[in-house]
């Protein structure tokens, strides 16, 4: 039996003692007549508490007893909600008894919460006294009135709403017991941090709320609850009741269970120490190789093996590898083939298993019998001594295998005299499941992480569990479906699929199978071979408070990516972080945590691209998690609502809704209702958590209130994806007096009309999280606005701020009155600030110079600070603590913003106008930021120049750069440093900022000079604009997509233009987009080697040109054309009369390397610019059959877009039977834009997809043998009306093709009467599934002709009308198309109403958008198959038909913007009815 039973019911008990330590509600209580039963109860519970503590660290072994500690735990749990929710009426009581405060407050939600926690921090300030920057207290006078008093330690933390950050209170030994939680320490802190987290800005904090309050709207206010005297003396008798026996049962059989537990310590002792290890120790692992093959970890191995064998290993004295991972992953199998593979190239291998106990001695005596004896061994040495004398010149192997937890000193010891044989090569693998073991052990760069095996290796290693050397599946191919399903939930431990193997070849039947599959019997398990106990032994491991905060990640859907405060404020929620006597805040106590979680392989830290971290649960650890905590965590979906157990213990719960629960109405009804049963199954009035996750759980809203109607010891409320006020589902809010966590993720479809804050909120003071981090229209509340009149705070009570975390904005600062406000606001003393603003007014009449210099110099910060922003200060220097006198060395950022300073922080020498022909140097010498990671300078208008020499060293971690609106500067210097200068002696590309990854400059329009672009040879996002002769530039990836560079110049500019770039440091490069910008040098191009895409815009010369000592030879034409070909050309034209090469050059000569990997080219307004044929004759004098064309030398070219180009194409023959053709057979997608003439598309056997725009009267000949022979699936076609007239038989042998042979699937036109005559339909085939008419604005109505064309098309899935002004109605016919599953309908502004013969009966998504004219919906018009209805813009349409007329299969009604309200109004009644109902 676990220990972890005496030590859950042992902390329960301490949590509800808490409440009582320190006197102070046992005394208001006893003045509310509830002395003796206050009394009553904690004697009992000191009396449970006792009992167990003498318990404490024993391991139960008696089922029986673990049932009455859990009932023990039981009523020490309603102990704690009777006593929580006496302190919630002390506190109302002395909010209305000391502070006058009123049952309603005009202000609302927002002006309530902020009265009353004032209220209570002042009252609280007058019993305690509570010194401003000190971590104690003593009581005080409960009269005392003085206004001091009553603001010390109000201001603790902040609570946003854009970003949650709260910074609690240290702890203090002297207010509180840690025993016991210290519940005034927690309800002094708990109005603390209320005080602040509202502030004066509250009124501001939701959007929602406040407009509701600005308008005049009649907001319901919150009564306070009424005090039920009778009703707590109740509960207290009925526990203490209750507790009495069942604490002396308890007790009674812990005594017996210490007997039992003597007498077996004394068999024990009888006992050889082999039994004593075997009952008390681990498996012992060997290296003889159990498993005879090895799978999925090649690589790994052989990897590990050449390392050790004559690899970066071998020249080494002494490598220590760990391998890494959790129990059950493979660590010993994979160690067991390496040491066989290499134990033949040492002298000495040795197998030592560690397991649980890391004793130096043990595992020496160990080592010593396990190496060879030597001669002439010294007498009496000890285990340390043998092991050095007898591995001495000698090249030997250790493995440490299953090793655990141990002290740093205590492996340096072990390790010693393995290190000093002498020998090169020696080789120490240690396996562990513990990341920070492997941390602490490995002398090498990285160690072997054992991941779960991929899906092919771990389904060969599966069979092989199962059917052993028999071929697998032979004769049961029917158990092939269920065993893919069960190899899913083993997650890749080849633990688990031993475990599950065992099970499942005893009886290889469909029906035991499928038993294995959905009752999960292998979690059940016990043999410590298989792969629970494994896991549960790490758990087993953890001290309690770990247990304790990993077991609640049970209540997470699996997978689910916590970030940082996700799991600590739910812990801070629960009360469940152990301060230990630490004089730590709450928050660094849980960071600690989950610091640990991670160290002991329980979490793993991931990062996401933009570097934010975010936490997983390591596969089946997560079933581990459910395993544990199953007596009173469940997390419930519709997969497992009616198997699962639930127990009356259960005190946390989730709810899971994911996508498949509203995929239809069946799935829909069937979650219904199994959640209505669960009021019969749930004691829901004795949940302390409950999380609700899914973006489609406000389908279910209503049967969620019904069902947490009694719902009232809530703790924790977790709401994510919320479409819906969290009243309306939790009705009992405003009764949740013990919650302390409050969670709501709004949806990405939320209507913030709807959305507000619960009233209930000014009423909830135990509340101390309130996280509303996605909700649009919140603002982060972390502005101190100095004070003028009654507006704003007074500086000096900054002091008060000692315990702030987080950031912080001091704005208008220019209303300081005297120094000694600033002197008195001691911002030194706030440690745990990372963030500071300090901002002067922008819009003042007038700076004051001295008072504003004098000022910022008094506000010092404290050394800890990471972020700094100073803005719009008037003085003529920055700070000596920012300069001279650098103390803020640990800063991360600095944001400077509007000074006009003469001297600098050390960044560089900055030059600066001092007049109209003067400057002066700002510089700084001698001081250096550590670690400044982000630096912007904006609006500095005296700046002219800045210089960094060796900016590598001086920014070495800088990441972010930023200069902005610095209207003179006109040049950035950047000198080399010594290893610079050898670098760029080598050639090598410069890395200015080694680590920089985004570069901004933007309006600063007199900079014409900075270094290269890029600065950094990584890939590096950068953005210029509003600079001298360059419009824009910006290099990076779009967010992941490729690295690309897009540059925009201005006009008159040379080629000097390219020096900006350093094409060096673009070898990575895959898109470049030009535009306005003069001739790029080929040599330039050339160095792009990774370029896939080019972008050439609004130039009429887009030429490559050769520079000095260049030679043709090097390059080619985009075509297949050889260096003569370019001279014969030039000739050719020379000879004829034509333009010569300055001419061909300014018509646009474009010449791109043949061999360059290019695959997409855009080719935009460029007008001049056209593609020159081969001649004829030339083919023929160089002895060709064909010549090279256009761009076939482009042979990787895949996509083509030619946009206003008219002249491109213009020397290429328009006849079909022309065998000229410029594109490439490889092109998959040709775009033609203002092209008079459709080349032959007969050699691009490769082209998917067309698209003809605004090509005037081009014909589309030969469009019919292309589609039937070509690969095109599909084809666009607008603004050029002649292009189906030309695209009919023209040849005789053309009218045989059957039109069955294409392969076109999509087809969009604007040309409604051209697609559907009659001969054009015959050629678009069966396969077409999509039909887009777009932009035809002379059709008003559909003719005969063309309505019976449309339903030849049989194939069609989906039809778009879209932007068919005229269009009055729909075609007829519509219902006939026998597949049409989708129909959208968008900006069709005159069509009044859906067709009256209905829509098909296939039909599965209508969409109506932007139809102004349609003013109902008739039920007719909706058939019974439709799934989807989405109506935007459509203000005529005022209602649905009623629910009972609605089509049965409707699982999703989306009425978006822009609808009448109602529209949106009949809708929202339908939530609950139809799965998906987004309004």
């Amino acid at each position: 039996m676990e220990v972890v039973a005496v030590s859950a019911a042992r902390w329960v008990l301490g949590k509800a003692l808490g409440s009582v330590a320190d006197g102070l509600l046992e005394a208001w209580a006893a003045s509310a007549g509830l002395g003796p039963n206050i009394d009553a109860l904690k004697m009992e519970l000191l009396y449970a508490q006792g009992m167990l503590d003498n318990a404490q660290g024993r391991e139960i072994r008696s089922p029986a007893l673990k049932e009455m500690l859990l009932k023990l735990q039981q009523l020490a749990y309603g102990a704690d909600d009777v006593l929580d929710e006496l302190e919630y009426f002390r506190i109302q009581d002395m909010l209305d008894g000391t502070c006058h405060a009123a049952d309603v407050h005009d202000g609302g939600c927002i002006q309530g919460l902020t009265l009353n926690a004032r209220h209570t921090a002042r009252a609280i300030a007058r019993k305690l006294k509570i010194c401003s920057g000190s971590r104690e207290g003593s009581r005080g006078d409960p009269d005392d009135e003085h206004e001091d008093d009553a603001r010390q330690g109000c201001l603790s933390g902040i609570c946003s709403c854009g970003r949650l950050a709260i910074s609690s209170t240290t702890k203090s030994p002297s207010t509180q017991s840690d025993r016991y939680g210290g519940c005034m320490s927690k309800v002094a802190s708990c109005a603390r941090r209320a005080a602040h987290n509202v502030g004066n800005e509250w009124e501001s904090f939701c959007s929602a709320c406040q407009s509701k309050i600005e308008e005049g709207k009649h907001v319901v206010q919150t009564p306070k609850l009424k005090f039920d005297r009778v009703d707590i003396s109740k509960k207290m008798k009925d526990i203490v009741e209750k507790l009495k026996p069942v604490s002396a049962k308890v007790s009674t059989i812990l005594d017996m269970e210490l007997l039992g537990s003597a007498i077996l310590k004394l068999e024990l002792l009888g006992s050889n120490t082999t039994t004593q290890k075997n009952a008390m120790g681990r498996p012992e692992t060997t290296p003889d190789i159990i498993e005879p093959k090895l799978y999925g970890r090649d690589n790994q191995k052989r990897s590990l093996i050449d390392g050790i064998t004559d690899g970066q290993y071998f020249a080494n004295d002494l490598v220590v590898v760990p391998i890494v991972g959790p129990g059950g992953i493979g660590k010993t199998t994979f160690t067991q083939h390496v040491y066989d593979e290499v134990k033949k190239h040492f002298e000495v291998s040795i197998w030592i298993c560690v397991s649980l106990n890391f004793n130096v001695s043990r595992l020496a005596q160990e080592a010593v019998r396990k190496i060879p004896k030597v001669d002439n061994e010294k007498e009496n040495s000890s285990a340390q001594e043998l092991i050095e004398q007898r591995l001495k010149t000698k090249r030997f192997l250790l493995v440490l295998d299953d090793m655990w937890t141990c002290q740093e000193d205590e492996w340096k010891k072990l390790k010693a005299p393995f290190g000093r044989g002498g020998a090169k090569g020696n080789v120490v693998i240690v396996t562990t499941r513990i990341p920070e073991v492997a941390e602490m052990v490995k002398t090498v760069y990285c160690s072997v992480q054992m991941d779960r095996l991929g899906d092919k290796d771990f389904m060969h290693f599966f069979e092989a569990c199962v059917f052993g050397y028999q071929q697998p599946w032979k004769d049961c191919l029917e158990l092939r479906l269920v065993g893919k399903k069960i190899v899913r939930n083993l997650k890749g431990f080849p633990l688990a699929a031993k475990t599950v193997g065992r099970l499942l070849r005893k009886q290889l039947t469909l029906d035991h199978w499928t038993s294995v599959l959905e009752s999960k019997e292998w979690e059940l398990q016990t043999n410590d071979n298989d792969i629970m106990p494994a896991l549960k032994l790490s758990y087993d491991y953890l001290p309690f408070h770990l247990q304790q905060c990993f077991s609640y990640c049970s209540l997470f859907p699996e997978d689910y990516e916590f970030l940082n405060d996700e799991l600590i404020h739910l812990w801070i929620g629960l009360d469940i972080l152990h301060t230990c006597g630490q004089n730590k805040r709450t928050e660094d106590i849980a960071r600690s945590y989950l610091v640990d979680l991670v160290n002991h392989g329980f979490l793993k830290r991931n990062e996401k691209d933009d570097g934010t971290p975010y936490y997983v649960v390591h596969d089946l650890l997560h079933n581990l998690a459910v395993k544990v905590s199953s007596y009173e965590c469940i997390s419930i979906n519709s997969s497992n609502v009616r198997s699962i157990e639930i127990p009356i213990s259960v005190r946390h719960l989730s709810i899971v809704v994911d996508d498949k629960d509203v995929e239809n109405r069946v799935n829909f009804e069937n979650f219904k209702k199994e959640l209505r049963e669960l009021d019969k199954r749930l004691n829901v009035e004795n949940l302390r958590t409950l999380m609700l996750f899914g973006s489609h759980h406000g389908s279910y809203a209503k049967i969620f209130g019904h069902l947490f109607r009694e719902a009232r010891a809530l703790r924790a409320t977790y709401v994510s994806g919320a479409s819906y006020n969290v009243e309306d589902m939790l009705h009992n809010f405003s009764k949740f007096v013990h919650l302390r966590y409050l969670r709501i993720k709004s949806s990405e479809y939320n209507d913030n009309d709807i959305l507000c804050l619960p009233a209930a909120l000014s009423r909830l003071y135990h509340l101390e999280v309130i996280d509303l981090r996605e909700w649009r229209g919140c603002f982060e509340l972390r502005r101190f606005e100095v004070g003028k009149e009654s507006k704003g705070f007074d500086l000096s009570e900054l002091r008060q701020l000692s315990e702030l975390g987080g950031s912080l904005v001091i704005c208008s600062l220019e209303r300081i009155q005297a120094m000694k406000e600033a002197d008195e606001a001691r911002l030194i003393q706030v440690k745990r600030l990372h963030k500071l603003t300090l901002e002067w007014g922008a819009d003042r009449p007038e700076k004051d110079i001295a008072h504003e210099e004098n000022a910022l110099e008094i506000l010092v910060p404290h050394s800890n600070l990471q972020h700094l922003c100073i803005k719009g200060h008037g003085g003529i220097k920055c700070p000596q603590w920012l300069g001279e006198k650098l103390s803020v060395k640990n800063l991360e950022s600095l944001h400077l913003d509007g000074v006009a300073w003469n001297i600098f922080p050390p960044i560089g020498e900055l030059w600066l106008v001092n007049g109209p022909h003067e400057e002066i140097s700002s510089n700084v010498c001698n001081k250096k930021f550590q670690n400044l990671r982000r630096l912007e300078l904006i609006k500095l208008p005296r700046l002219k120049k800045w210089a960094v020499d060796a900016p590598c060293q001086l920014f070495a971690h800088l990441e972010v750069l930023i200069i902005k609106d610095c209207s003179k500067l006109t040049k950035l210097s950047f000198a080399h440093s010594t290893c610079c200068q050898q670098e760029k002696e080598k050639g090598d590309n410069m890395n200015w900022f080694p680590s920089l990854r985004e570069l901004e400059i933007y309006k600063c329009p007199e900079l014409s000079s900075f270094p290269p672009i890029p600065w950094t040879s990584a890939p590096c996002s950068a953005t210029v604009s509003g600079t001298s002769g360059l419009h824009r530039l910006y290099c990076g990836k779009y967010y992941k997509s490729k690295y690309s560079l897009s540059i925009r110049g201005t006009i008159d500019l040379d080629s000097t233009f390219w020096n900006m770039l350093a094409f060096g440091n673009l070898t990575e490069l895959e898109d470049l987009s030009i535009s306005n910008c003069p001739p790029l040098p080929l040599h330039h191009f050339h160095m792009l080697s990774s370029l896939k895409t080019l972008t050439l815009w609004g130039s009429s010369i887009i030429v490559f040109p050769l520079i000095e000592g260049e030679s043709r030879a090097e390059y080619q034409f985009p075509a297949t054309a050889t260096p003569a070909d370019v001279a014969h050309i030039e000739q050719h034209q020379q000879q004829d009369g034509t333009r010569g090469e300055e001419e061909i050059s300014a018509e646009g000569l474009l010449l791109l390397p043949s061999q360059s990997h290019l695959q997409n080219l855009v080719l935009w307004f460029c007008p001049e610019l056209s593609l020159r044929s081969i001649p004829a004759d030339y083919n023929r004098e160089a002895g060709r059959t064909r010549g090279g064309q256009g761009l076939q030398g482009l042979t990787s070219l895949r996509s083509l877009h030619i946009i206003d180009c008219p002249r491109l194409l213009s020397s290429y023959s328009s006849s079909y039977t022309s065998p000229c053709s410029p594109f490439p057979t490889s092109l998959e997608y040709l775009s033609l834009n203002d092209v008079e003439t459709l080349l032959p598309l007969s050699n691009l056997i490769s082209l998917t997809a067309l698209s003809i725009d605004d090509c005037g009267d081009l014909r589309g000949e030969g469009l019919r043998p292309f589609l039937a022979h070509g690969r095109l699936t599909s084809l666009s076609v607008t603004g050029t009306p002649n292009f189906f007239a030309g695209s009919e038989s023209s040849l005789p042998h053309e009218q045989d093709i059957p039109s069955s042979s294409s392969k076109l699937q999509e087809l969009l036109t604007d040309d409604v009467a051209g697609a559907l005559s009659a001969p054009i339909c015959t050629l678009l085939p069966s396969s077409l599934t999509k039909l887009i008419f777009r932009g035809d604005s002379d059709v008003e109505r559909f003719t005969k002709e063309q309505e019976e064309a449309l339903q030849l098309l049989t194939s069609l899935e989906g039809i778009r009308f879209q932007q068919c002004d005229k269009l009055q109605c729909l075609p007829a016919g519509l219902h006939r198309l026998p597949n049409l599953k989708r129909l959208d309908i968008d900006t069709c502004k005159a069509i009044c109403s859906l067709p009256k013969d209905g829509l098909p009966g296939s039909l599965l998504e209508l969409e109506i958008d932007d139809c102004q004219g349609i003013r109902s919906i008739h039920k007719e018009c909706l058939p019974n198959s439709l799934q989807k209805l989405v109506i935007r813009h459509c203000p005529g349409i005022r209602s649905l038909p009623k629910v009972e007329y609605l089509p049965s299969s409707l699982r999703e009604l989306d009425v978006g913007t822009w609808n009448s309200d109602e529209l949106r109004r009949h809708c929202r009644k339908l939530i609950g009815t139809i799965p998906i109902v987004r309004v």
